[in-house]
């Protein structure tokens, strides 16, 4: 048995041996690690967790790219160069326009003021929350995802009629919609929205300048 001893230590089997245990403790300690980072998701319900900064979380910044970081809202009033409010986040500028205008009501004690942000924060549920705090708002508008194939049929060309829910195309044809809405779903965040149509689209004698869609 000694023997056996001296020829696996002559062999190096040794040295193996201790390198493999070395590993296996390694690759068990951080089996553990992620077992804890599971255990927490499960019954804290986190959805992320960050392992070089606890704090901060992936956010969608814009065109769908993320970082992992903090975002902070600021409330500054403009006449004076006095900041109001400030509030650190982990969530990007989409729908952070109505709590920032709660509390600013809150602050200033009154509704007398227009809040005015840039395009990053125009998003329709904010717009409605800020009509039910009676607060006016100047949000700048985003440019369009994807252009016609004339410019000149862009949706912002289209005139929208409130009174009967329908658009008018620079053809001059109607666009209705049968009032029902869609879900549809934008990286994590998810918006409601109409389908406006006419059948005069496909007989449009100005239907490539207006789509690359063949149903019009």
């Amino acid at each position: 048995m000694e023997y056996n001893k001296i020829l696996s230590q002559g062999d190096g089997d040794e040295l193996v041996k201790k390198e493999v245990a070395s590993k296996v403790r390694k690759h068990q300690l951080q089996k553990d690690k992620y077992l804890h980072y599971k255990e927490s998701i499960d019954t804290t319900g986190v959805t992320q967790i960050s392992t070089s900064d606890p704090d901060s979380r992936q956010i969608m910044t814009r065109n769908n790219i993320s970082e992992v970081a903090y975002n902070v809202q600021t409330v500054v009033d403009a006449l004076h160069n006095i900041p109001l409010d400030f509030k650190v986040t982990n969530e990007n500028d989409s729908k952070a326009m109505g709590g920032m205008l709660r509390r600013s009501k809150t602050i200033l004690g009154h509704t007398n003021f227009t809040a005015i942000y840039d395009k990053g924060y125009h998003t329709g549920s904010e717009f409605a929350y800020a009509e039910r705090l009676k607060i006016d708002v100047l949000v700048a508008i985003p440019g369009v995802a994807a252009h016609a194939p004339d410019w000149a049929f862009d949706v912002e060309h289209f005139k929208y009629d409130l009174k009967t829910d329908s658009f008018t195309c620079p053809a001059n044809q109607i666009l209705t919609t049968n009032g029902n809405w869609y879900s549809k779903k934008n990286g994590k965040s998810v918006t409601q929205m109409k389908h406006y149509k006419t059948s005069a689209c496909l007989s449009c004698e100005l239907f490539a300048k207006c789509t690359k869609n063949a149903r019009g």
